[in-house]
């Protein structure tokens, strides 16, 4: 697997020699062959760029499924401890009410008592 760094370098000699080509074919003195051979080598670089392309893309929707899959499994987590917390907080909103009543019921006690 190449570099971005490769990858990018070797779209750039594909472009210098399709450059090169297409330059060279534009010559008039030509014969018929040399013609044709400039065409199939054109042909080939591009057929060279577009599987460069496709390697790239693949190795890019590798990453993006890699990512994908990682995102995943941290919602899982997050939700799990959101669940987590849910629950303390359900906890905590009981026993607030707990001490409510039991603020009511002393204080009503104590206007009794007194």
């Amino acid at each position: 697997m190449l570099t971005d760094k490769q990858t990018l370098k070797t779209f750039s000699e594909i472009r210098s020699a399709l450059t090169e080509i297409d330059h060279q074919r534009k010559d008039n003195t030509l014969s018929e062959t040399e013609r044709e051979l400039l065409e199939l080598s054109a042909v080939r670089l591009r057929e060279a760029e577009r599987e460069l392309i496709e390697a790239k893309e693949k190795n890019i929707t590798t990453g993006l499924d890699r990512s994908i899959k990682n995102l995943s499994a941290l919602t899982k987590d997050i939700r799990k401890s959101v669940a987590r917390m849910n629950k303390t907080v359900s906890t905590l909103d009981s026993i607030e009410s707990i001490i409510k009543q039991l603020v009511k019921i002393l204080t009503y006690t104590n206007t009794i008592v007194k």
